[in-house]
């Protein structure tokens, strides 16, 4: 696209309203969201498979985002 990362990041939160980091945050609790629903994944393992490395910080983010 030939521009810097920070332009980028600049632009994408003024088209989206949300950062990089956090817009990724809310797709992944969203996908976590529907493993919930449809598996019977352990909360350690959705965690694991929705990128977050800690099932603690995961769960604190989960209850953040969704309330």
């Amino acid at each position: 696209m030939f521009i810097s990362p920070s332009y980028f990041l600049s632009l994408f939160k003024q088209e989206t309203g949300y950062t990089f980091v956090d817009y990724l945050t809310v797709l992944r609790i969203e996908k976590a969201k529907e493993m919930l629903l449809t598996s019977d994944m352990t909360i350690t393992q959705i965690a694991d498979n929705t990128g977050f490395n800690n099932s603690n910080y995961f769960s604190r983010i989960f209850k953040k985002i969704t309330g």
